[in-house]
């Protein structure tokens, strides 16, 4: 995934929900990226939220629709941003 301008479709601080949500949009071929800011995004997010560990996964405008529909399926639109 190329750093083009990118939407953020999810996020969480917890490592679990984050690979969970990855997993399913490459699953259905949906490009993605887990985003933090920093080489430490991964080990923020398992740390979780006492550390203000929220991440976020982004994918490209074109997918924003498509992905949300998937996160969708399996969250609900409470925790699908878009």
């Amino acid at each position: 995934m190329t750093d083009e301008k990118q939407v953020i479709v999810f996020e969480s601080a917890e490592i679990v929900e984050l690979e969970l949500a990855k997993s399913l949009l490459d699953k259905a071929g949906i490009p993605c990226a887990l985003r933090g800011g920093s080489a430490t995004a991964y080990l923020t997010a398992a740390l979780g939220a006492a550390f203000g560990g929220v991440q976020t996964i982004v994918v490209a405008p074109g997918d924003e629709e498509r992905a949300v529909a998937v996160l969708e399926a399996a969250w609900g639109a409470r925790d699908a941003e878009g």
